[in-house]
């Protein structure tokens, strides 16, 4: 069994090694390449991006055109589903991670497109 610092070794052993094999000092993920592959991933990244600006925005405004006496509903249920993840959590932490899920729920009831139906919408 591996103390702490020979999980940190095998990190770092497995950092310079993807490093090697890029030539470069660079993470994989921050290593340059006009390949199509990378191209590709770069619009992909860029389309996920702008999805999930737009569906914060469409959330808050969603949320405020909702009655109070629903939020409450909806967030009373989401502390009720997430009681048992309290004590293992900061109180921020479970708070946002509340906020988060009455956000979810809020995106399911008001049929907030995925992010492959939000694609196809633009293609068209």
């Amino acid at each position: 069994m591996r103390g702490r610092q020979g999980w940190k070794d095998a990190r770092e052993d497995s950092y310079r090694n993807d490093h090697n094999r890029q030539g470069t000092n660079q993470p994989l993920s921050k290593a340059k390449g006009n390949s199509v592959a990378q191209r590709t991933g770069d619009t992909n990244l860029a389309l996920q991006t702008e999805y999930l600006k737009q569906r914060k925005r469409e959330i808050s405004r969603l949320r405020g055109e909702i009655e109070p006496s629903i939020l409450q509903k909806l967030e009373g249920e989401v502390r009720i589903a997430l009681e048992k993840i309290k004590g293992l959590v900061t109180e921020s932490g479970f708070e946002e991670t509340v906020q988060h899920g009455v956000d979810e729920k809020i995106a399911k009831l008001c049929v907030v497109p995925t992010f492959d139906e939000w694609l196809r919408t633009r293609k068209k």
